[in-house]
């Protein structure tokens, strides 16, 4: 469904969980930034501000295109370029949950790549409404929820870590049976799995895992793209009729891509 191997993805509670782990898995110091969008998800910006107070860490807000109202790519580039090596992470959420602007995660991407920092895309409002394609995408990390467009399980969610990305050989916040085993020929005692199971714990439902596994196959019975073409659809419909038959109301939608939100 979005172009990646069994290897790379970790069953999580949520998405928000999933993103948890990643984030809070990083080895951030006094003076290192996070960049992130004008519509970053609630839950995201306040990881953000603990991080800023308990660690030192600066937050680097890219304003949107005002014509388009999508993340200004070009404000990303030159911000990286101006902050450097203090750059640690480009954290976005790919549809807000606010206004359902379509941020161009591609050439996010492809900026972050070509600067080398770590790309986490919080795709919660995307996964299962849209075409979402990891091998153009090229995020190190990408976390999705069941419950919404999947329309699976609550209580459930995945985590994508890019094998060939910075998180791959990122040791967890925490480790359980699941995720690492004992060995006392390591100097720590330890070995941490490899694969995005390293990102998992031992105390899950396989029922809302299962679950969440018919949903994934009932949209790619569907497609991607015909669910996205008929959500456009009912979206745009509902625009025009609230504008033509509802006196008084004006949609102010932005975005070059428009979702159902």
């Amino acid at each position: 469904m979005i172009s990646c191997s069994p290897d790379e993805i970790a069953s999580v509670e949520n998405a928000t969980r999933g993103w948890d782990y990643i984030f809070y898995s990083l080895p951030f110091s006094a003076g290192d930034v996070v960049i992130t969008s004008e519509t970053e998800y609630g839950s995201n910006v306040t990881s953000f501000l603990q991080m800023k107070r308990s660690r030192g860490v600066l937050v680097e807000v890219i304003p949107n295109d005002p014509a388009t109202g999508v993340l200004d790519v070009n404000s990303l580039s030159n911000a990286i370029a101006s902050i450097g090596e203090r750059a640690k992470l480009v954290a976005i959420s790919h549809i807000p949950t606010s206004n359902g602007v379509v941020h161009p995660a591609e050439k996010i991407g492809s900026i972050c790549r070509e600067y080398d920092i770590p790309f986490l895309l919080d795709a919660c409002q995307s996964v299962g409404q849209l075409p979402v394609d990891l091998g153009q995408i090229h995020c190190d990390a990408l976390t999705a929820t069941s419950r919404k467009y999947l329309r699976g399980p609550r209580g459930q969610g995945f985590l994508y870590v890019n094998k060939r990305g910075h998180f791959w050989d990122l040791e967890p916040m925490y480790l359980d049976v699941r995720s690492a085993r004992n060995d006392e020929s390591s100097p720590t005692g330890y070995q941490v799995l490899p694969g995005a199971i390293r990102y998992e714990n031992f105390e899950r439902s396989y029922a809302n895992w299962l679950g969440m596994g018919a949903a994934v196959d009932y949209a790619c019975k569907w497609g991607l793209d015909a669910i996205e073409r008929r959500i456009c659809f009912l979206a745009e419909t509902l625009r025009r009729r609230l504008e033509d038959e509802v006196k008084g109301t004006t949609v102010t939608d932005y975005g070059e891509r428009y979702s159902q939100h």
